[in-house]
């Protein structure tokens, strides 16, 4: 996100889209931009998906797990 406000500000100066380095930056942003969505979706998906193993039942499996409900309604 933080990188997506930069950009928007960026877009908002009129002076830049005619900057000779417009386009470079562009592409380095959106390389920028794929690998933090892949670092995301990846390994940090992949850590997640570890604790949340570690943390319940042994028994249960991650399906299981994702199913308990973390916020329950009372009923009294």
């Amino acid at each position: 996100m933080r990188i997506d406000k930069a950009k928007n500000a960026i877009n908002g100066l009129y002076f830049i889209p005619e900057h000779p380095h417009a386009k470079d930056a562009l592409e380095k942003y959106q390389k920028l931009r794929q690998s933090l969505d892949n670092y995301i979706s990846t390994v940090q998906y992949g850590n997640w998906k570890n604790e949340i193993a570690s943390i319940a039942n042994p028994q249960q499996g991650f399906e299981e797990k994702l199913e308990v409900p973390i916020l329950v309604r009372r009923t009294d």
